[in-house]
């Protein structure tokens, strides 16, 4: 009844797997019929329904799924792959989740009307060279940058928020992004030296950033950085006491 392409499309484990299908079925069907409705993913399917009346003392009767008309049919195809894909983009949502507070290079793709950016980030390590798409409000722009803005320009961007959502019936993960955070030099940084004693106290992006370490920070490090956001980068090394 649930093709084996459907089934295919989302690489969950198995008990998820299957709790999609069978959460998808006993809902739609008691919907449908008006029963009470039990599914057990066997081989085959087993499908036992019985009266929404407490008083009736019926046993449950199994359902033939073949007798189904052919419209119920394509309902439960549908409900089925809308369960499985929300449960696929929770399951995703655990692992990205580690993204938050990352800066990540990110290819612009278009500017909305409303000057939203969409942007495609590109996640190598422990995601199998994922592309993941990401959107920047324009609070979250500087604005001597959002006139300048052109597809297929790649930025580094702070991912400030990952989130699960449901737009149009369909979940999504939403990933917004930052070029304006006192975050993003701060961990540009980390990453070129792999250092975290790094802090940004300061920034006016597009300007400087001001950023504390507990010892010097290599030359070639900030230069990398400053060319990156196009802005000054100066350290001061304070004491772990006054940090």
């Amino acid at each position: 009844m649930i093709p084996a392409e459907l089934l295919a499309k989302y690489p969950l484990p198995r008990e998820e797997l299957l709790a999609g299908v069978e959460t998808a079925l006993t809902r739609t069907l008691g919907a449908a019929l008006g029963l009470c409705i039990q599914v057990r993913i066997n081989s085959p399917l087993e499908i036992l329904a019985w009266s929404l009346d407490p008083g009736d003392p019926r046993e449950p009767q199994p359902l033939d799924p073949s007798c189904f008309s052919r419209q119920l049919r394509r309902q439960l195809l549908y409900q089925v792959e809308r369960e499985l894909q929300r449960r696929q983009t929770l399951h995703d949502w655990q692992g990205l989740r580690v993204l938050r507070g990352q800066a990540l290079p990110g290819e612009i793709l278009r500017r909305r009307s409303d000057g939203r950016l969409h942007v495609a980030l590109e996640i190598a390590e422990g995601f199998s060279g994922q592309v993941l798409l990401g959107e920047c409000p324009p609070r979250a722009q500087p604005p001597h940058e959002r006139p300048r803005y052109r597809p297929g320009e790649v930025l580094p961007f702070l991912v400030t928020s990952v989130l699960p959502v449901e737009s149009r019936g369909l979940a999504k993960i939403l990933i917004r992004l930052s070029r304006v955070s006192r975050a993003l030099p701060e961990a540009l940084l980390r990453a070129h030296t792999g250092r975290g004693d790094i802090r940004c106290r300061r920034r006016v992006a597009g300007a400087f950033s001001d950023l504390t370490a507990a010892s010097s920070v290599p030359r070639e490090a900030i230069r990398a950085v400053g060319a990156e956001l196009k802005e000054r980068i100066r350290i001061h090394v304070v004491s772990q006491e006054g940090s």
